[in-house]
Parts: structure tokens; sequence; C-alpha cells
């Protein structure tokens, strides 16, 4: 048994020495390795951070690395750069492998036409917005005062414009989401979503942002009201952890709450085949002015698709409000 826990302890403590033990270069050589390449062809220009080993099935590299790039003088040009440590400091060392097809000065190139978008388009709506965060996934602009919802609308098309407009130049930011967080000046935090399937961004869809507050306010002042309704109803359903929440697109003033109901009593299965516990839907159809439930039903679950496809399909279906 004392062998058992010794060979377990060793694998223990080995198994971040794995890529080493293949041959591959220690963190700390990459880093400065990686230094050396900067200084050399970028004269101090550039940094980085969150150097990490990249080694995985994928490349069966163990001398790959990741690494957040940066440009020293405005932080906010970077990218994600994935290099062989090994070669790096050789001739061919920059040139991008299948996987990773650019090179350090073509990444460089492209954060720096990004960041140039970017000015450009905060510059447009200088005055009418407070800030403009641009990130990986999401855009995030923010209102210093009340915003009534043609406004909201007037921006958002002028946000679709500008999108457009630098589509190939925002190569680093170049996302289909748009955030409103207005959760100071009018306790909402907006989301809208741009049609991924075009060649431009189009078809706006608002919504609340599932991570904002705002979202969250939501949820919990209609699930003390869902549990009374089934519970009131005899209904043998409970609340399931699926749930969204469609806007009213032409007001924002009224939204549809949906939440998947498994029966009553289902406990997460954590072993054997997994079985799917949703058998109806929950619809609260709520008023966000003045907090109140205007109705609410349950539907019976007929279409067993994934979970992303009934929320999709639930969507189309509700009145053209909705849409």
């Amino acid at each position: 048994m004392i062998y058992v826990l010794v060979i377990i302890a060793v694998l223990i403590v080995c198994r971040g020495c794995i890529p080493s033990l293949m041959g591959g270069v220690s963190k700390k050589t990459a880093a400065e390795n990686l230094t050396q390449y900067l200084e050399k062809n970028f004269k101090g220009a550039l940094e980085f951070e969150e150097l990490e080993r990249f080694f995985n099935e994928g490349n069966m590299n163990p001398n790959m690395f990741r690494a957040v790039v940066y440009e020293k003088a405005r932080p906010e040009i970077l990218f994600v750069s994935y290099f062989d440590a090994k070669k790096i400091l050789t001739e061919d060392g920059d040139k991008p492998t299948a996987s990773y097809r650019k090179t350090i000065p073509e990444q460089y190139k492209d954060a720096k036409t990004d960041y140039t978008a970017r000015e450009l388009i905060r510059e447009h709506f200088k005055g009418r917005l407070n800030k403009i965060d641009f990130g990986y996934f999401e855009i995030t602009a923010f209102f210093d005062h009340k915003a009534e919802v043609d406004e909201v609308k007037s921006i958002t098309d002028d946000f679709e414009q500008q999108l457009n407009k630098y589509k190939d130049s925002l190569v680093v930011s170049n996302t289909n989401r748009l955030i409103f967080d207005m959760e100071e000046v009018n306790g909402l935090t907006l989301k809208v979503d741009f049609d991924s399937e075009s060649d431009k961004f189009t078809g706006q869809r608002f919504g609340v942002w599932r991570k904002s507050k705002s979202y969250t306010n939501i949820e919990e002042s209609l699930k003390p009201e869902m549990e009374n309704y089934l519970s009131s109803n005899n209904f043998d359903l409970q609340l399931h952890g699926t749930n969204a929440f469609y806007l009213r697109q032409t007001d924002f003033a009224e939204g549809v709450w949906v939440n998947f109901l498994e029966k009553k009593g289902t406990v997460p299965n954590d072993k054997g085949r997994w079985q799917d516990p949703v058998i109806a839907f929950i619809f609260v159809y709520y008023d966000l002015n003045t907090g109140t439930v205007k109705k609410q039903f349950v539907e019976k679950r007929t279409v067993f698709d994934s979970y992303m496809d009934e929320l999709e399909r639930i969507g189309k279906n509700l009145p053209a409000e909705y849409h």
C-alpha cells in the first residue's frame, strides 16, 4: 500500500514536469527567450504577461507557449501569441505553424489596426456615450444619463454602421454583441446581439444582459412568484436551473421570463446515464416599469431538442413584438 501511495505522490509532483521530461524548455527559459526576441525585433516597444505553457494533444510540442503581448506605451494594443520557445530566437523562430498562422509582427500590425478603428469609433460617439470598452466577446458602452428607448435604438443603429464601416479593421475586437451598461442610470443593462450568420453586422435583437445585476434582480423577484404559482395550481413541478428573459423590442417595458421545469423532487444525477429532467416550461409576462407579473402559465414540453435549440424555438414562437 505504501508503495502505491509513493507512486501516486510522484506522479502528482511530476505531472507538471511531463513537458520537461519530453525535452521542453522551462517557463523561465521561455520568458527569457521571448524577452530577447521582443527586444531584438521591437526595441523595447512590446512587453508580455500571462506566460503559460501551451502543450496539449493537438500540438504535441512541449516547447509551445502562449503569452499576452502588449505595447508598453499603449497597453490597449495587445494580442495573444503562441510561440515555440525553443525556436523563437532562430532565423525561422517566428514562422507560424499550421495551427497559428500569423507571426508576432503580423499580429502586432493587426492589433494596431484594431486599436485605430476602436479610437475612431470612440471619437464618433464622443459626447453621446460616457465610455466604450472593447472586449474580445462583447463591446460595452456606458451612458452617463437616463437613456430613453429611442436614443438607445438610434445609437444602436449608429453602432451597426460604425462596426460595418470598420469590420475589416476590427480583427481583434470583431464581436457581434453590444452591451449598454445603464445599471446606474436606468437600472437596466441591455445587450444587443447582431446576426452572426451575415457578412456584416445586422439583425439587432435586444435583451437584458444575463451577467448583469438587473438580470439577477428580475430572477430573484420572479422566483417566489413562480414557485407560488406552481404550488397554488398543484403542479408536481419545480424550477430547473435553465432560464431566459425575452425583452419586448418595441419599448423595453415588458419581458417574458421562461424557466425550464422538472418533476418535483428531482436531484442532479451524478451517476450512471444522464437523463434529461426537463418536462415543461413556465412563462411569466413581467412589467419592468412596475415590477409586476401580468400573467403566467405552464406548457408541457413536446419537443426534446438541446436546451439552446429549445430557447431559440421558444423565442421565435413569442408574439411579434418580441422579435
